[in-house]
């Protein structure tokens, strides 16, 4: 957990910062174009966000952040991104493969780093997550069966032209790998 805070802290002091030179640029995306008329919603088009970079992801590391035992383990989770939709596998934590899609989204990206946003379905926990504490909903008709709802948030880091390290957060989990971007 308290790698998951720093990695968040990181992210949002690195927005925080203006640049400091002519080459470095703030990127926060602005995919709806409109008239100069129109005014527009500087909210709604940060809340859209952009496509993020085409890619193959693997996360194989993850936590639990409510368990006792703080070990991380591995589900290795392995997907590819594509004009904003994200589709994959991973093992989840009651051992059974589930089955990932999601629209993904850039808010910010800025001297390397970025955050991402997803929603969507994931299919496989039979069940599972309507009696797991800690899930926002739990004890709903949304998690009861094989095919629930899923939100999630990316922080990332850009080593190289085309790779990033990933961290991907979510209710109760932590993921942590890489991306290779095309």
């Amino acid at each position: 957990m308290q790698l998951a805070v720093v990695m968040i802290a990181i992210a949002v002091l690195a927005v925080s910062y203006p640049a400091m030179g002519a080459d470095q640029t703030t990127t926060i995306a602005q995919p709806i174009e409109q008239s100069a008329d129109s005014g527009g919603n500087s909210l709604l088009k940060f809340i859209y966000g952009s496509a993020p970079e085409n890619g193959i992801l693997f996360l194989p590391f993850g936590i639990h952040t409510q368990s006792e035992d703080k070990s991380w383990g591995n589900n290795n989770l392995i997907g590819v991104v594509y004009n904003s939709l994200s589709a994959g596998t991973f093992v989840n934590s009651f051992h059974d493969r589930t089955w990932y899609l999601v629209l993904m989204r850039n808010i910010v990206s800025y001297h390397g780093f970025g955050m991402d946003y997803f929603v969507g379905l994931v299919y496989g926990y039979e069940g599972h997550l309507a009696t797991t504490n800690g899930i926002p909903f739990g004890d709903t008709v949304l998690f009861e069966h094989n095919l629930n709802p899923v939100i999630s948030g990316d922080i990332w880091y850009r080593v190289t032209d085309h790779l990033q390290l990933q961290m991907t957060l979510t209710p109760l989990v932590v993921l942590g790998g890489f991306k290779y971007n095309f």
